[in-house]
């Protein structure tokens, strides 16, 4: 209760209400009565007011003194100031004891705070790095980069680590204060963290330049893939399919090249359903001309056979073998007999010697000596013989040349030297024989 609003200087936070109103014993009491208040404390040059109060006003109820000296049922203000000043001093030795444990407790928050950040941030790294350096994968065993992850995980992992450090420098700061001795432990862990995670900013940046390189070489690669897949285009629609061909193969090389740099799953795909396009439309077309070309081959060989130039015929025959298989696994059945024909009668002509350790030497010696016995018998009869003995012995050489085109035809079946010796009775013996003099004999032969 104040009179004079000029000289009015209570906070507000110090009483609940303020009356401006002269200092009457009226128009006290009548406050007094409104507010019933517990006590009331008194300003020393407003003590002397107290004595016109009625007798109801000096007997207010008062309950937490608290100890302080009242007199006439009033606070002293002496009493009261002295006292609040005791309450001070103990509410802040109590503040002061309450204060270092609570910045100890503070300090351990912070620890823990440093130590969990360092060990999330090194946890991410690992798996940064392993985005760089690449992890197998157990289905292909195919060693798979992710650099452009690796770079956006580092960029996120970057702006979490700084975080955490400025928050462990401003703790650091907070904690240099007069409680600093009872926390040393905690300001070391947190000093250790701040260097762990200084450890972890340098290794992300080492790993984010490896995956900048990866990208670089990644796109290089995917570039001269592009070229080569093109060239490759170009080169078909020229026709010049073995150009096509190598330059389709330089392509998916380099698009393997690629894709160990940066694992695209996309890329993967497509690039692999585009080359296997163009490598069936290659092959589709260049079959067309080494059908086309190994017909003619075949022909010519065919020719040159018949015209007795066998070297000739066996060069075209291994042009067409060779051609045929630029575009076919299996070879081609007709070019393996042609090849057989033209290989017996190369040997034919330059001689064939069967070695005693070959497969087939005993059986072809036996067969040769059968057939040139009744060769013997049918073509070479006895020169002194009659004629009437050689007219019955006709008889027994018929029979005998049965034998003998059987044991021809025996030999014709063993592999490369059944044209050789069909070439040599049909062409040699045969012929000699029928140009014998004797009529009969060779009516017969005939």
């Amino acid at each position: 209760v104040n009179c004079n609003p000029e000289t009015v200087s209570t906070d507000y936070d110090t009483s609940d209400k303020l009356y401006f109103e002269p200092l009457t014993a009226e128009d006290v009491e009548a406050i007094v009565n409104l507010e019933k208040p517990d006590g009331a404390v008194w300003a020393q040059q407003y003590r002397n007011a107290q004595k016109t109060l009625s007798s109801d006003m000096t007997a207010i109820r008062r309950t937490k003194t608290a100890g302080v000296d009242i007199t006439d049922s009033l606070i002293d203000w002496n009493s009261f100031s002295a006292f609040s000043g005791q309450l001070n001093t103990q509410a802040q030795e109590f503040a002061a004891q309450k204060s270092s444990s609570l910045w100890v407790q503070i300090a351990g928050l912070y620890a823990g705070f440093g130590e969990g950040a360092a060990g999330y941030s090194e946890k991410e790294l690992l798996l940064q790095k392993e985005l760089v350096d690449g992890k197998m994968n157990g289905t292909d065993d195919i060693l798979r980069r992710y650099p452009s992850a690796a770079l956006t995980q580092g960029e996120a992992l970057t702006k979490t680590v700084t975080s955490a450090k400025k928050m462990l420098s401003d703790s650091l700061t907070a904690l240099n204060g007069k409680y600093s001795s009872l926390y040393t432990d905690e300001r070391s862990s947190i000093q250790a963290s701040s260097a762990r995670l200084d450890s972890v900013l340098a290794a992300i940046r080492k790993n984010s330049d490896a995956a900048s390189s990866f990208l670089k070489f990644y796109q290089k690669a995917l570039n001269e893939a592009d070229l080569r897949f093109s060239q490759a285009q170009k080169a078909l629609k020229s026709e010049n399919f073995e150009n096509a061909r190598k330059r389709l193969q330089e392509a998916g090389d380099k698009y393997v090249e690629a894709l160990s740099y940066n694992d695209d799953a996309f890329l993967r795909s497509s690039s692999d359903a585009a080359l296997r396009s163009l490598g069936e439309e290659i092959k589709e077309k260049e079959n067309i001309l080494v059908v086309r070309e190994v017909r003619n081959l075949k022909n010519a060989a065919r020719r040159e056979y018949f015209n007795g130039n066998f070297q000739i015929a066996e060069k075209y025959l291994s042009n067409a073998k060779a051609r045929w298989a630029d575009t076919n696994v299996e070879e081609d059945a007709e070019i393996t007999n042609l090849m057989a024909i033209v290989d017996t009668a190369l040997s034919m002509k330059t001689g064939r010697v069967l070695l005693p350790s070959d497969s087939l030497y005993p059986e072809m010696s036996q067969v040769l000596s059968i057939a040139t016995q009744y060769y013997k018998q049918v073509f070479l009869p006895e020169k002194k013989a009659t004629f009437r003995n050689q007219m019955i012995c006709l008889t027994g050489r018929l029979k005998n040349l049965r034998n003998f085109v059987l044991s021809i035809r025996l030999i014709r079946k063993q592999t490369l030297l059944r044209s050789a010796f069909s070439r040599f009775v049909s062409q040699r013996n045969l012929q000699s024989a029928l140009n014998r003099k004797s009529m009969p004999l060779r009516k017969i032969t005939r």
